[in-house]
């Protein structure tokens, strides 16, 4: 990275964290469905205050230790042990790793709806529903290959980058919605519906609430970058919350143009991208081409924060011997830890031989993983601090519990689907064979 981040930078790289394939699709798959126009809206705000919460720690933990470059993992050795970092780590990972994976197979949207509309030609086998084919598996494999390419030769370039494409991608959305407010007819479309027949609806809330860390996860890609900028924690927090605030305004932006559309009915076993769909039936074939920009805008964005967090995490997890020591080699030539780089292709090739559907189960997992990062970011923050400082990281702290009790408790709306435990399940067992396995290693650096 380079050493001088600007402030812009810092916003961007949170801001296309959060707007990938996420805020584009949701919408269709678990916004509207769930918790229509208004539950939706109430929970994402709710998320907002919570998570802006969380986030500020992320300032206070930087002004104690300004070099930290690993985030979350880096901050969470100033107050835990080697094993509880290692489990920060290994869900840091999860996260970066289980988004990219989802944004990269998300290309095909694009050229399904625009460029290729046979792109899905030759269906191999069907998993849980979704159809996988030979046509979308080789367009996520070259995608992938050539995001790994470009973080083999370096990165410096990815903050200059992540500006321009980040401000493209938010120019586009707030002209969609200007455009759509004044072309809609309000006495026929189904927003109203939402509003005049929508109620409060404490279960739907709920269910919203708890993705949230996974929403707005893009956040933590802050801390990774903040030691390069140089700038005052006070206004790393200020940005901080910006970013969130722009995160969340765009969200109910795309929210509201889907609901311009679709009715709740409209969207029950809808198996399309309804946020294009929308756009397509009101502004026509053009006024696809320029929602499909901001797509492909978001999707590049969230792919490079995201590949750049994990391989920033399997390095700094290697140098500290929690991980095998080659994921810290170095490219003879670039620079950079080609085996960490090489080992995240190699995890975000195979995923789209699982189809869509078991991606989506991916999406509670990283839900969780994120509230379990916040709650050590939160407890690290509470632990290193005094007087006002120290009483964020108690609510932020809370706050996370809250999180993690919605998706853990059996009763809760927002509890883990089945299939999202198991991933859970075979990810942390993962992670405990790795560790024991790294231990004799592990023994050696902390005894020198």
């Amino acid at each position: 990275m380079e050493k001088r981040v600007s402030k812009l930078g810092l916003l961007t790289m949170s801001i296309g964290g959060m707007i990938g394939w996420g805020a584009f699709m949701q919408p269709g798959i678990k916004f509207l469905p769930v918790g229509g126009v208004l539950n939706t809206m109430i929970g994402m705000f709710i998320g907002l205050i919570m998570v802006s919460v969380i986030a500020s720690c992320y300032g206070i933990i930087l002004n104690k230790s300004p070099e930290s470059a690993g985030g979350e993992y880096s901050y969470s050795k100033k107050a835990f042990s080697v094993k509880n970092s290692f489990i920060v780590g290994w869900f840091l990972l999860f996260v970066f790793i289980g988004i990219t994976a989802l944004n990269v197979t998300s290309f095909s949207l694009i050229f399904r709806n625009v460029l290729f509309p046979d792109v899905d030609f030759i269906t191999l086998y069907t998993i849980a529903g979704s159809p996988v084919t030979l046509g979308e598996v080789l367009l996520s494999v070259v995608v992938v290959i050539l995001f790994s390419q470009s973080m083999l030769k370096g990165v410096s370039w990815v903050v200059k980058v992540q500006n321009v494409v980040t401000v493209a991608l938010i120019i586009i959305v707030v002209s969609i919605f200007a455009l759509t407010l004044v072309n809609i007819d309000y006495e026929t479309s189904p927003l109203v519906g939402y509003f005049s027949q929508g109620s409060f609806d404490l279960r739907s809330i709920i269910a919203i609430l708890v993705i949230t860390p996974w929403a707005y996860y893009g956040v933590s890609n802050i801390p990774k970058v903040a030691s390069d900028a140089k700038i005052p924690y006070k206004q790393v927090i200020k940005i901080t919350i910006l970013s969130l605030v722009c995160g969340f305004l765009i969200y109910q932006i795309l929210l509201f143009v889907t609901a311009t559309y679709f009715s709740q009915n409209d969207l029950i076993n809808y198996r399309g991208w309804a946020t294009g769909d929308a756009i397509s039936n009101i502004f026509g074939p053009k006024g696809l081409i320029f929602m499909t920009l901001g797509l492909t805008f978001a999707i590049f964005s969230s792919i490079n924060s995201f590949y750049i967090g994990a391989v920033r995490v399997m390095q700094s997890m290697s140098e500290d011997a929690l991980l095998p020591a080659k994921f810290a080699l170095k490219h003879t030539k670039h620079g950079t830890p080609h085996n960490s780089i090489y080992f995240i292709l190699l995890v975000v090739i195979i995923s789209p031989f699982f189809g869509r559907q078991v991606l989506g189960w991916i999406v509670g997992m990283a839900a969780f993983g994120g509230a379990l990062v916040f709650l050590y970011t939160s407890l690290t923050a509470y632990k290193i601090s005094q007087g006002l400082e120290k009483t964020i990281g108690l609510l932020a702290t809370i706050f996370s519990v809250i999180f993690i009790a919605l998706l853990i408790f059996p009763l809760s709306p927002g509890f883990l689907s089945f299939q999202s435990i198991a991933v859970l399940i075979i990810w942390s067992l993962a992670g405990v064979y790795l560790y024991k396995t790294n231990n004799k290693r592990l023994i050696v650096a902390l005894e020198n």
